[in-house]
């Protein structure tokens, strides 16, 4: 199934990489930049496979964490393709985050 990215998302990834690129040595960007792609790739195959645990904030929401890396991703599963809607550290507030 195709997978897309919301801006939002876009920006999120952004900045973790500026994260990496700043503060761990070189490599680390580009696998967390590789984590990103393999995880989008894992949601396109197998939609219905991430958790529902925030579901009861947004309808549809699953998620599915981004390799090694404490970053979660944010998908809904529409009738033709997913959308990547955020990507939230996971010590975060979640519910708090997706809601504002």
């Amino acid at each position: 199934m195709k997978v897309s990215r919301s801006a939002r998302a876009d920006v999120e990834i952004a900045a973790c990489v500026d994260f990496y690129t700043d503060n761990a040595p070189s490599d680390i960007a580009l696998e967390f930049i590789g984590a990103v792609e393999s995880t989008a790739q894992k949601i396109g195959e197998m939609p219905l496979s991430g958790s529902r645990r925030y579901e009861y904030l947004i309808s549809g929401l699953r998620f599915m964490r981004v390799g090694k890396f404490p970053f979660l991703a944010f998908y809904v599963v529409e009738r033709d393709h997913v959308r990547i809607v955020r990507v939230l550290h996971e010590r975060r507030n979640i519910p708090d985050l997706l809601t504002h």
